[in-house]
């Protein structure tokens, strides 16, 4: 009977050890848990920034090739009342 008591009581001993162990460990995994969130709402924001970003230099790449097509349009203008004017003076001197 002794030795069945003092085997119970290693169990307990055993069983509260582990559950001392158990506990550590939740909390452990619980603080893991919330610097994860947090990196994950971080992670979340930087995304949603990165997106208007994108989208502010899409903007602006549209807006550049808009106005490069215009000013490829306003120097073949001048090229052509150049080389007319260059025609004029030509005349003009013969």
């Amino acid at each position: 009977m002794q030795r069945q008591i003092s085997e119970l009581l290693n169990k307990k001993d055993g069983f509260l050890k582990h559950e001392a162990k158990s506990r550590r460990r939740l909390v452990d995994q619980m603080a893991t848990i919330g610097r994860m969130r947090e990196e994950i709402l971080g992670l979340r924001r930087t995304v949603a920034g990165s997106g208007l970003h994108l989208a502010r230099l899409k903007k602006e790449v549209d807006d550049g090739k808009r106005l490069n097509t215009e000013l490829k349009h306003r120097n073949h203008s001048l090229h052509k009342e150049l080389r007319r004017a260059g025609q004029r003076l030509l005349d003009l001197g013969n």
